[in-house]
């Protein structure tokens, strides 16, 4: 009786699944004879604007704030965007004060000028990294830093009160150069910048992808340099309107970028003249600031300075974290 009732459960049982192989049978659609099946082919990732990545740099305490943008172009191109800021600083915000300049000569007498400077060293950059091969993290970078927010002036120096003792010398005693005068405005004061070009192009190498989908973290290192075009002391002139007449405008002003020959050039009085007074500054500041503003020598180290800072240095490490 056992047997009967095992052998009638393995018949059930071999029953179910016969039918449950002939149902998936059934679905099965196979094609015609002479008919090719059509392979499905893997989808490829032409990776073009459809990946980002945010970077920081452990140096760059501004990436925090404003982090680089990265992305793809192909395999072999990425773009970057991003941001190198700074605060503006002031001396007298860092120092507590302004800085005094004793005897400048400026006119046919000489002052105690009262200054403060401003930094602007902040930039937007965009670089694009082309890669020889799809998969090696060394590139070539080429691209530009602008400066948007200080139109290349990396540092704004002005009097912070008027140095001139008769307010009717405002706006008109000044030192002449060949496009005019270099003079206070309205209010008596004077302000100087020592500026770069605005936009600076740059060329380098670098290693690393800043975008690499299949990795969520990445590591990039940036060497070249930027052509700043030369540091330039840049003055508010007032041009000369006819022999000896100049425009009382302050609007009419231009920013004219002061080389030797504009220097040497002001008058006989300032050529063979020391404009700061021998020994009233600091041996190493007396060296630096007469060598810049003729103190012992011409100003022919103003066109030196130009020549010396045409291009800068860059490097800069930077960490990637994939977004998409």
């Amino acid at each position: 009786m056992k047997k009967a009732v095992l052998l009638l459960a393995a018949a059930l049982v071999f029953s179910a699944i016969g039918a449950n192989a002939q149902e998936q049978t059934e679905e099965v659609f196979l094609p015609d004879e002479g008919e090719q099946i059509e392979a499905v082919k893997p989808e490829v990732d032409k990776m073009i604007f459809n990946h980002l990545s945010l970077g920081v740099a452990p140096l760059d305490p501004s990436t925090i704030v404003l982090p680089n943008v990265a992305t793809t172009v192909t395999p072999y191109v990425q773009l970057r965007l991003g941001a190198d800021w700074f605060p503006s600083l002031t001396w007298a915000g860092v120092t507590g004060s302004p800085y005094t300049l004793p005897s400048v000569k400026f006119g046919d007498n000489k002052y105690d000028i009262s200054l403060d400077a401003k930094l602007n060293i902040s930039a937007m950059k965009f670089f694009v990294d082309i890669f020889p091969t799809k998969r090696i993290g060394f590139h070539f970078t080429v691209g530009m830093l602008a400066d948007v927010f200080a139109g290349g002036r990396l540092i704004e120096a002005y009097t912070t009160q008027p140095f001139l003792t008769n307010p009717s010398d405002y706006g008109t005693l000044g030192i002449n150069i060949p496009e005019g005068r270099i003079a206070t405005d309205k209010t008596g004061n004077l302000k100087v910048a020592v500026k770069a070009n605005a936009v600076r192009p740059y060329i380098g190498i670098g290693f690393g992808r800043a975008v690499r989908p299949d990795k969520r973290v990445r590591v990039t290192f940036d060497m070249g340099a930027f052509y700043l075009g030369g540091f330039r002391l840049t003055v508010p002139v007032q041009p000369e309107l006819a022999p000896g007449v100049y425009n009382e405008d302050d609007a009419a002003r231009i920013t004219k970028e002061l080389t030797s020959d504009d220097l040497a050039l002001a008058g006989e009085d300032y050529k063979n003249f020391d404009l700061i007074e021998a020994g009233t500054l600091p041996p190493a500041v007396e060296s630096i600031v007469g060598t810049l503003f003729g103190l012992n020598v011409p100003f022919h180290a103003i066109d030196g300075v130009r020549k010396a800072t045409r291009w800068s240095p860059y490097m800069k490490l930077t960490i990637y974290i994939n977004i998409f």
